[in-house]
């Protein structure tokens, strides 16, 4: 089974042309990308990316995959950060206090 880490690093690498460039934007080994990708092609059973020394580039497989990926890791952020209280609206009390003698 591949992971959401696997599935951030395949849009990163898709977004950005290649494992080296999505690898540090993510602050991870290109080693480490390298082995997501594969990963997820092992588990899909497809080959997402068309490889050369000269060219890296989504196959057909990997455009729609990447279509269909991007929409579901936005939704599951926003769960995140709904259940986990960093929602971009403020809740709760605010308590000011103040010495007298600024009046």
């Amino acid at each position: 089974m591949y992971s959401i880490p696997d599935l951030q690093t395949f849009v990163t690498v898709a977004r950005h042309g290649g494992i080296t460039a999505g690898a540090a934007l993510q602050g991870i080994s290109a080693a480490t990308a390298s082995h997501r990708v594969t990963k997820l092609e092992v588990r899909l059973g497809v080959q997402l990316f068309h490889r050369s020394s000269r060219n890296f580039t989504l196959s057909d497989e990997g455009t729609l995959f990447l279509d269909r990926i991007k929409p579901a890791l936005r939704e599951i952020e926003e769960a995140e950060y709904e259940a986990g209280g960093r929602s971009t609206t403020l809740r709760g009390h605010l308590r000011v206090t103040m010495s007298p003698w600024i009046l």
